[in-house]
C-alpha cells in the first residue's frame, strides 16, 4: 500500500461501534475505547468527535481523537514539557490557561502524558490531554467539558481512560513501516485538528520547539469546535 493511503487508514479504516449493554466499544484504526450507550461519535475535519446524543449534553462536553506520522521531536518528554506550561488561546483578549496537573501514567501497560488545564480552550470549560506515541505515530485525545458540569463528566471520563488501549491496525502498520523518516526531521505535536496530514506536508512542518503557534492554531480550531456545539447543535441525532 502507498504511503499516500495513510491518512485514510488513520481515519476511517476497520471503525466499529459495538453496543454492548451500558456502553459501546469505539474501535479506529489506532486507538480502542469504551464509551457509555449514550455517546457518538463521527469523523469530522479530519478528527474523531464524540458527544452525548441528548441535545443540551451535547453541547456541555467533547472527546476528540487524532493522530499523525510522528517526528524526532514527538516524545512523552516533549508532551509533558508542553503540558506543564500555561496555553493562551488565541484571542486578544484571552487569558492562559491554568494547569491543574501533568503527569506519565500507564494505562493498559502503554504510557501517555496526561495533563489536565482550566481554559486553554475555553475560559470556562477544563480539558484533559492525553499524548502517546507508538511505532511511529503520534496520538492525542482530549476530553473537554464545561467547568460547572466536571463534577459529572470527570467520572465519566475517567472511566473511558481506563479502558484505552493503543491498537494500531495491520494496514496502518505496514504503511508506517514504509515511511523513510530524514534524520532531525522537524515535526509538530499531535493536534486534535490535524490528525492525518498529507506526508508531504508532513515533512514541512516545524517542531513544537520552534514553532508554538502550531498548537495554538490547534486549539482555535479545538475552539471552534466547542463553539459549534455550543450554539449551532443538531435537532437531530446522528446514529452511526
Amino acid at each position: 500500500m502507498g504511503n499516500k493511503y495513510l491518512s485514510f487508514f488513520l481515519i476511517a479504516s476497520l471503525f466499529s461501534l459495538s453496543s454492548l449493554a451500558d456502553g459501546r466499544w469505539l474501535t479506529t484504526s489506532f486507538v480502542q475505547a469504551y464509551l457509555p450507550s449514550d455517546w457518538n461519535c463521527i469523523v469530522k475535519n479530519k478528527q474523531w468527535e464524540c458527544k452525548r446524543d441528548h441535545l443540551i449534553k451535547a453541547r456541555e462536553a467533547t472527546i476528540l481523537l487524532s493522530a499523525k506520522i510522528a517526528g524526532p521531536e514527538d516524545t512523552l518528554t516533549t508532551y509533558k514539557s508542553y503540558l506543564s506550561r500555561p496555553i493562551q488561546p488565541p484571542g486578544r483578549n484571552s487569558k492562559s490557561s491554568k494547569v491543574l496537573g501533568v503527569a506519565e501514567v500507564s494505562i493498559n501497560q502503554h504510557k501517555w502524558i496526561d495533563g489536565y488545564h482550566l481554559g486553554s480552550e475555553l475560559q470556562t470549560w477544563n480539558s484533559r490531554y492525553l499524548a502517546t506515541t507508538k511505532d511511529g505515530l503520534a496520538i492525542l485525545i482530549s476530553f473537554s467539558n464545561h467547568s460547572a458540569k466536571s463534577k459529572e463528566y470527570k467520572p465519566i471520563f475517567a472511566r473511558i481512560v481506563s479502558s484505552l488501549r493503543v491498537n494500531l491496525q495491520s494496514s496502518v502498520k505496514e504503511s508506517l513501516s514504509k515511511i523513510q523518516k530524514p534524520i532531525n526531521a522537524p515535526t509538530t505535536m499531535p493536534s486534535p485538528t490535524a490528525p492525518s496530514e498529507d506526508l508531504e506536508a508532513l515533512k514541512g512542518t516545524e517542531s513544537l520547539a520552534q514553532n508554538p503557534m502550531v498548537i495554538y492554531l490547534g486549539i482555535a480550531l479545538i475552539i471552534v469546535t466547542i463553539l459549534a456545539l455550543l450554539f449551532f447543535p443538531k435537532k437531530k441525532k446522528n446514529k452511526l
